[in-house]
């Protein structure tokens, strides 16, 4: 019996990414864990690990929406189940969400990145920080837009709440990994703070 309040079915039917960039996610057709992808050696990434297990498909995308907009917070503690067997933090300092605007969060009730976060760091017996990453603009749904739009909509969007960061190892949870533009907006941040490595987890990836 899994820990998990999904039946052993509805758990088969979620498509794990079994081979996949390190530092976007991504599947790769090629076989060989640890290549990075033709796009993040082009262009590169903040992001010195990323971790999203499963793809963006139903019956996940189901639990996601209702997560978010059915204010189904226990969904978001069965997505923090679900990734945290995949994740290692033996080398992470700190665990922390992607902040919501406290505008989105006065109107869903939860931010579902720090209910993830939560169980992640519950699990793993890891610190969490719910308050070193604030939201201080409102943005257009990312969902909406594409990757150029999605890159430009995060400018100055997010704020570090703490001065010193220096050589923190550092994981940002989000609850679905779509261009990557949210994650890697936060890991310069960070890294401009002073974190020494920033990892980006999704329980999720859309490809």
């Amino acid at each position: 019996h899994n820990q998990l309040d999904l039946c052993e079915s509805c758990l088969e039917l979620l498509k794990r990414i079994e081979n996949a960039c390190p530092t976007c996610a991504l599947p790769l057709s090629t076989t060989g864990s640890g290549k990075r992808c033709g796009r993040c050696l082009k262009s590169g990434s903040y992001l010195d690990r990323a971790i999203a297990p499963f793809v963006y498909a139903p019956p996940l995308t189901d639990i996601i929406q209702s997560m978010k907009y059915q204010r189904q917070i226990s969904a978001a503690r069965l997505l923090g189940g679900l990734l945290a067997p995949y994740v290692d933090t033996s080398h992470i300092d700190l665990i922390v969400p992607v902040p919501l605007h406290w505008r989105s969060l006065q109107q869903r009730g939860f931010n579902q990145a720090t209910e993830i976060a939560r169980v992640v760091s519950r699990r793993h017996h890891s610190p969490f920080d719910i308050n070193l990453l604030t939201k201080k603009r409102h943005t257009e749904r990312q969902s909406l837009l594409n990757a150029k739009e999605r890159a430009s909509n995060l400018k100055k969007v997010f704020k570090v709440n703490n001065a010193s960061l220096d050589g923190k190892r550092i994981a940002v949870v989000d609850d679905v990994m779509t261009t990557g533009a949210t994650l890697n907006e936060t890991a310069r941040l960070l890294k401009a703070n002073g974190a020494a490595h920033v990892e980006g987890w999704a329980v999720s990836r859309a490809i």
